[in-house]
């Protein structure tokens, strides 16, 4: 058997994209994320210089969630398990970014919603481990991907008692348990590599406009906070942690198993229709649209930071 320092070069798979932190990520997926970036972006209305009202932007990033819960749903429907996959890799990833919906002031349907998402997460990981296609041979971000979504559920356990966390741990102790140190470090390297022999085909207009990071080199990441600025000591420790797999080291592969009717997508997701039933679809103020892009410049004027009162206190209630 090779040793890790003798095993096999990392490839890009030619369905495969970087990202622009220099992670390898499904294109299918990457483009989901994209999109859904750009879409909360036109509705944030920070981003317009607005202030419209408290929940404002929780509940327009719950419309993107409620739509892209929906599309996945679908093909769960459908048991396309690697078009589900994709959709929930690319949510977990958004979640991460914008997960202000979980403040909104409807703590049941922040909880329903995690809840569907939940459900539909474990029974696609079931589903792909039964195809044979939950490993890194179909995608190289598998377990970039497990510990984002190990991350959130961990957050969403603390704020709503789900507990869909230890599944998702359970899959990373069968399926990268044994993986050494040694070799995460290597594999690591050889994407970051990777990385950089991408970024240094990139133009300077690629780099600018898509947002591309500087490569770091592995020296770099081993400097200490004598060498190195508060940052970097922050993404090293960061780093540390991934490359030892504290991620998913209090799962147990037993957790696997587990039979919940949390997990049920069927009874989930009509508790979860029947709440959107009762919830507001549209702003509650301002034109009946999220989107930010497609309001007028009256009604944006409407809400404009300069329409303030002098004393910090908004006019709209």
């Amino acid at each position: 058997m090779p040793s890790a320092t003798q095993a096999q070069k990392f490839t890009l798979l030619s369905d495969h994209a970087f990202t622009p932190a220099g992670d390898p990520m499904h294109e299918a997926t990457l483009e989901k994320l994209q999109k859904l970036l750009e879409k909360a972006s036109n509705r944030d209305p920070d981003a317009f210089g607005m202030y419209i009202y408290n929940d404002f932007f929780g509940y327009a990033l719950l419309d993107l969630v409620d739509k892209t819960l929906s599309t996945i749903h679908t093909t769960v429907q459908k048991k396309k398990w690697v078009e589900s996959w994709q959709g929930l890799v690319a949510l977990s990833e958004f979640f991460e970014r914008c997960g202000e919906w979980t403040q909104v002031d409807d703590g049941e349907r922040v909880e329903v919603t995690d809840n569907c998402y939940g459900a539909m997460l474990v029974t696609t990981i079931k589903g792909l481990d039964a195809q044979g296609n939950l490993n890194e041979e179909t995608f190289q971000d598998l377990e970039t991907s497990l510990r984002c979504m190990a991350g959130w559920s961990d957050c969403m356990h603390g704020l709503t008692g789900s507990k869909y966390n230890k599944v998702i741990k359970g899959f990373g102790k069968k399926i990268f348990g044994k993986r050494t140190t040694e070799e995460r470090a290597v594999r690591n390297e050889q994407i970051r590599n990777a990385y950089a022999a991408f970024y240094g085909t990139l133009s300077e207009q690629d780099i600018k406009k898509k947002g591309y990071l500087k490569p770091r080199s592995a020296e770099s990441m081993k400097k200490n906070g004598k060498d190195a600025d508060e940052d970097e000591d922050d993404e090293d420790e960061e780093d540390e942690e991934d490359n030892d797999g504290d991620w998913f080291a209090k799962g147990k592969v037993s957790d696997i198993e587990t039979e919940s009717k949390a997990y049920k997508v069927p009874p989930v997701w009509k508790e979860y229709k029947a709440q959107l039933a009762g919830a507001p679809r549209e702003p509650l103020r301002g034109p009946r649209e999220w989107d930010l892009n497609k309001w007028s410049a009256a009604a944006k004027k409407q809400f404009s930071f300069d329409n303030l009162s002098d004393d910090g206190e908004d006019d709209f209630f």
